[in-house]
């Protein structure tokens, strides 16, 4: 069973990855997927204190907290290190 990991590249844009090995980076071969979150919602920005990498199990190997925002307000997203994921006004 693999890692689960989220890295936030700038204020737009993140890559999910299938972490084959677990090692925590990505390696050839390994799934990727890239998302440009203003492709869909272009006012908006994100910010991340962590990237986190969620374990076979369930639970997360760090804690984070990812905010997006625009012109109506903000949403913070926490990432518990027992894996539950919160959405705050």
């Amino acid at each position: 069973r693999n890692r689960q990991r989220v890295f936030f590249q700038d204020n737009h844009r993140y890559v999910l990855l299938d972490d084959d090995n677990n090692n925590g980076k990505s390696d050839p071969g390994e799934h990727l997927i890239a998302r440009d979150i203003q492709e869909s919602y272009r006012d908006v920005m994100m910010t991340a204190s962590n990237n986190p990498s969620f374990l076979p199990r369930g639970t997360a190997s760090s804690l984070a907290s990812i905010t997006l925002s625009n012109s109506a307000g903000k949403r913070i997203i926490t990432v518990s290190i027992t894996g539950r994921v919160k959405v705050k006004s």
